[in-house]
């Protein structure tokens, strides 16, 4: 009998780095770390991006771009060799290194498991990754929160203010940075495409991709429209200095100082560059680092940086509601010159209010190693504490008698009394694995009509805001978003937003946790890649902005957009949680009731009923004085017949369709007497039973009639449509 092997035991993480970095410095590695840029960095376009051009870059297998720096960033530890070693080495390199990273992903993983035995188990308040060491494994590999497009242009707003700075101690302003880092681009893409065709003519012995990763400050100039002597500058600040050899780079979270060089000389004036991501990041994030070390500049830049984000927040929320809906720097005054608060941005809609706090604490590198006490320190000072000023905001922005001075010291008047309030919590830099740090840290205590918080950073909340336009498109974001908070795990927040613009985030009761794959957002990645860089391609991701565009009821949230009536905005959230089906139905019950009032010049009407809550839509030519109180009269009786907990009712106009009033009443379906007698012999009424998203309630037949009261054949209405 063959005996039992023995389980080979995990080898230490530090044995498998020492390993990783050993084999990083052999002569030639350099043409293994340029086979795994093109190989997991490049996207190939064709005649139009799509999401499924991107699907290589969510794969397992693929190398992060954090693992392909440990690997630039181990190679700069000794002199480069970029002698071409052969291919049979070259994929020898490959094999070993990506084994290696995958033995390190392991052992990091491993310590998941540590210390957990039955009693762990059988709490039910034990939670394995609220430790830091559990967390290393989350930050390192979590997936970019910001598109390098993103870094490039937001890194001219965030260093504006210090653009003295840096043309006294660096020679550039940041404008000929951005322009620089954008011309890199455009020059490496064609030099490493042209490259690769150029290999046809050459043995295979001589393959190497190599070549389409270097640059020099000539080139990039004449792509740029610059002068050598204005790019000149720029390449110094952000290349490797001559003899540095990463020394303090001796773990995965260790300081990498190729991620704040990446661009590495290599010998006449030419450079070698892997990944122009970090570049776009070194002139987001670099600056500020080099004016922190200023003694007599470092207040001034941290003051430019608070300014920044708060800035940019403002800018991305006036995208969305209009500069007459969005403030800046609101204080809540109370009696003597003390202040109940301050408000970074806030923005007003109807009775809802967004309140946006803004940090620009990042996590330390010390965090970013595990450290328990120092990643809770970290994330206090970058999200709790905005947490808690915006709640603690929201809380007097509910109550009676507010009052709000902008930053002109003029008050703001609130037009409605606030109902609900959304908080957000702001960072201005990349916090890794930030959506999943905020699951695991955050303390929130809910109250009554403070919405779960959003915790972002300023990439996120752009992406949002150039998704979502419709203020109430964003409204239910935020409204979903928090509904399912501590139901759904995802490590950053682009994740969600894609799968939203996909399918709609409405998450049934029977949810109890959904894990969200980062490929999700890979629509939305080509879109805003398509928006951004200029690229060939769908705008707009296919889903809830695309397929239900031009039908009616979308109509009425466009109109509701426009006039955030209070009574109308709890129906326009509500009418984004129904499902397609549901929502193509009331479309075409607007359609066939006002058709029909138009023709016969009577009254008609249409409910539909959606897990406990329900619609009315009528159509008629009656004055609104005496239009109006029929509908609240009908609604309310209906509500009571069909025990629902809310009650939407609005009435359109037969000629045009236009929607002329609306109402709702929410309040839990109580027993009656008064009612009961109010609906005696009230018949059940033709009504729809709808569903909310992704959760199917009954199927319709073809043959069966059309549930929007058109009395055809489904198969003939509404599934025609």
């Amino acid at each position: 009998m063959a005996k039992a092997s023995t389980p080979i035991a995990p080898r230490e993480e530090a044995k498998i780095f020492s390993d990783l970095g050993t084999l990083c410095v052999e002569p030639g590695f350099a043409h293994a770390i340029a086979a795994f840029c093109f190989r997991d960095n490049t996207i190939r376009v064709g005649e139009a991006l799509k999401g499924e051009s991107m699907a290589h870059m969510f794969s397992f297998s693929r190398l992060s771009r954090t693992e392909i720096s440990t690997l630039i960033g181990l190679m700069a530890r000794q002199p480069i060799d970029l002698s071409h070693p052969g291919p049979k080495v070259i994929q020898a390199c490959c094999d070993r290194a990506e084994a290696l990273l995958h033995e390190l992903h392991r052992a990091m993983s491993a310590v998941w498991f540590e210390g957990i035995g039955p009693e762990q188990l059988a709490d039910p308040d034990f939670n394995p990754f609220a430790r830091g060491s559990s967390l290393r494994e989350p930050i390192f590999y979590g997936g970019e929160s910001a598109y390098s497009f993103q870094y490039r242009d937001l890194a001219v707003e965030k260093y504006r203010r210090d653009d003295r700075w840096l043309r006294e101690h660096r020679g550039f302003e940041i404008a000929t940075a951005r322009r620089v880092v954008r011309a890199v681009g455009r020059l490496q893409n064609r030099k490493l495409f042209a490259h690769l065709e150029s290999l046809r003519d050459k043995p295979q012995a001589e393959w190497t991709l190599l070549p389409g990763f270097l640059v020099s400050a000539p080139e990039v100039a004449a792509e740029a429209g610059l002068t050598e002597a204005l790019v000149t500058p720029v390449f110094e600040a952000f290349a490797l200095a001559d003899g540095e050899r990463n020394v303090s780079f001796d773990s995965l979270q260790d300081y990498n100082v190729t991620n704040a060089a990446p661009l590495i000389p290599v010998g006449g004036g030419v450079y070698l560059l892997f990944q122009n991501y970090s570049l776009a990041e070194a002139i987001y994030e670099g600056p500020f680092y080099w004016m922190g070390a200023d003694t007599a500049y470092k207040n001034t830049a941290l003051a430019h940086r608070g300014a920044f984000t708060e800035q940019v927040a403002y800018d991305f929320l006036r995208r969305v509601y209009g500069p007459d809906s969005v403030f800046s720097n609101v204080t809540l005054p109370a009696a003597k010159g003390v202040t109940k608060g301050e408000i970074d941005v806030l923005v007003l809609f109807g009775d809802r209010a967004i309140v946006v706090q803004a940090k620009s604490k990042r996590l330390t590198i010390e965090a970013r190693k595990g450290n328990d006490l120092l990643l809770k320190d970290d994330f206090k000072k970058a999200i709790q504490d905005a947490c808690d000023q915006a709640i603690s905001c929201g809380t007097e922005l509910l109550k009676p008698g507010c009052r709000l001075i902008g930053s002109d010291g003029a008050e703001i008047r609130l037009r409605f009394p606030l109902k609900e309030v959304f908080p957000i919590c702001l960072v201005a830099d990349h916090y890794p694995a930030l959506s999943f740090q905020a699951r695991q840290f955050l303390e929130f205590k809910p109250a009554e009509g403070i919405a779960a918080p959003l915790v972002s950073d300023v990439f996120a909340l752009d992406a949002m805001t150039e998704m979502l336009t419709s203020p109430l498109r964003f409204l239910s974001y935020l409204s979903l978003r928090a509904q399912a908070a501590d139901r759904i795990l995802v490590t950053q927040e682009l994740t969600l937003l894609g799968y939203h613009l996909r399918n709609n985030l409405w998450l049934s009761a029977e949810h109890d946790l959904i894990v969200m794959h980062e490929d999700l957002s890979s629509d939305l990645d080509a879109a805003m890649i398509v928006r951004r860089e200029g690229l060939p391609g769908a705008r707009t991701p296919e889903g809830i902005l695309t397929r239900l565009t031009g039908l009616s009821a979308e109509r009425l949230l466009a109109w509701i957009d426009s006039n955030p009536d209070p009574a109308l905005i709890a129906f326009g959230l509500f009418l984004q949680e129904v499902d397609e089906d549901t929502f193509r139905s009331i479309s075409k019950a607007m359609d066939n009731i006002t058709a029909t009032a138009l023709s016969d010049g009577q009254h008609h009407d249409a409910t539909f009923v959606v897990g406990d809550r329900g619609i009315t839509m009528h159509a008629n030519f009656l004055p609104d004085a005496e239009a109006r109180p029929q509908l609240a009269d009908y609604c309310r009786r209906r509500k009571y017949v069909q025990k629902a907990n809310a009650w939407f009712g609005f009435a359109l106009d037969p000629k045009n369709g236009a929607l002329r009033f609306g109402l709702t009443i929410r309040e839990p379906w109580t027993p009656d007497s008064l009612m009961d007698t109010a609906t005696a012999g009230m018949s059940a009424g033709q009504k729809f039973r709808g569903r909310f998203a992704g959760v199917v309630k009954r199927k319709i037949g073809r043959n069966d009639p059309c549930p929007c009261g058109s009395g055809r054949k489904h198969k003939m209405c509404c599934l025609a449509q």
